[in-house]
C-alpha cells in the first residue's frame, strides 16, 4: 500500500466538557458513514480524566492489525518528510504525545482524536493526480470558523486602512504630477501615465505600486526623469498637507 492507494486523511480533535451527554450518537453516526463507504475510521482515541490520577483511554479502528501497520508506515513516512520522529501508530501520534494531551485534561473533561479516510474521494484523488493536478490548499469551513475569519478580516482591513492612507495619497499625487509634466510632452507619454492610472482603478496594480510602474515607463523612455522628480516634489507636499491636517484634527479634538 502507498499513499496513492488511499483517500485523503482527515484528523479531527474535539473537546468535551464535564456536562457532555454521551448517548452513543457519535459512534452510531461514524458507523453509518463507514457502512455507506463514505469514510473509514483509521484510528479513534477517546480520553476522559476520571480523577487527578486516572485517565480512561478508549481506542477504536476499522483496520485489522496488518492494515494498521501499513497505514502506520505511510504516516511515518509523511512524518519523516516533516522532520518528525516516526511513531508506528496509524494515527501518527505517539504515546508521549497522547500523554501530553491527557495531562491537559481537567477532571471530567474528555477529548476525542479521530483520524479517518475520506473513502469517497479515493477515485477523485486518483483522477486529479492522473490529470496532473497538484493540491494547492484545502480546508474545512464551519460556521464558527467563518465567524472567526470574518472578524479577523475586518480587524485587518481597519488596520491596513490606517497604514495605507498615506501610501494611497502619495501614489495619487505622484500620478497627478507625472501627468502634469507629461501634458507638456508627447501624447504618447501622457497616454502611458494614464494607462498606469487605469490599471490602478481596475485593481490590477495598487497605489503603492505606482512608483515602480512609473519607473518602468522611464526605462521605456515614455516619461522623462523630470516627471518623476516633479512627482516626488508633489508627494512631499502632499505628505506635509496630510501631516498638517492630522495636527489640526488633533488640536480640534483636544479643544473639545
Amino acid at each position: 500500500m502507498t499513499f496513492d492507494d488511499i483517500g485523503p486523511l482527515h484528523l479531527l480533535v474535539v473537546g468535551f466538557g464535564p456536562d457532555a451527554d454521551f448517548s452513543g450518537e457519535v459512534i452510531d453516526e461514524l458507523d453509518e458513514l463507514a457502512a455507506r463507504g463514505t469514510i473509514r475510521v483509521i484510528d479513534l482515541r477517546f480520553l476522559t480524566r476520571l480523577d487527578e490520577e486516572t485517565v480512561a483511554d478508549v481506542e477504536i479502528s476499522d483496520l485489522g492489525d496488518d492494515e494498521a501497520a501499513e497505514y502506520g508506515a505511510i504516516i511515518d513516512r509523511l512524518r519523516e518528510l516533516a522532520d518528525r520522529e516516526p511513531t508506528g501508530s496509524p494515527m501518527g501520534i505517539g504515546g508521549a504525545e497522547i500523554e501530553r494531551v491527557a495531562d491537559e485534561l481537567a477532571v471530567g473533561e474528555s477529548i476525542g482524536i479521530l483520524l479517518f479516510e475520506h473513502a469517497w474521494a479515493t477515485e477523485l484523488k486518483a483522477a486529479l493526480r492522473a490529470t496532473g493536478g497538484t493540491l494547492i490548499t484545502q480546508g474545512l469551513l464551519t460556521p464558527e470558523a467563518a465567524f472567526m475569519v470574518g472578524a479577523e478580516v475586518t480587524a485587518a482591513a481597519e488596520a491596513e486602512a490606517a497604514i495605507e492612507l498615506a501610501d494611497a495619497i502619495a501614489g495619487a499625487a505622484m500620478l497627478d504630477a507625472a501627468i502634469a509634466v507629461a501634458e507638456a510632452e508627447a501624447i504618447e507619454q501622457a497616454a502611458a501615465v494614464e494607462a498606469v492610472r487605469a490599471l490602478i482603478a481596475a485593481g490590477i496594480i495598487i497605489d503603492t505600486a505606482a512608483a515602480a510602474a512609473l519607473e518602468a515607463l522611464v526605462d521605456a523612455e515614455l516619461v522623462q526623469e523630470a516627471a518623476i522628480e516633479a512627482a516626488n516634489d508633489a508627494v512631499t507636499a502632499a505628505e506635509a498637507e496630510v501631516e498638517q491636517a492630522l495636527e489640526e484634527l488633533a488640536a480640534a479634538a483636544g479643544d473639545e
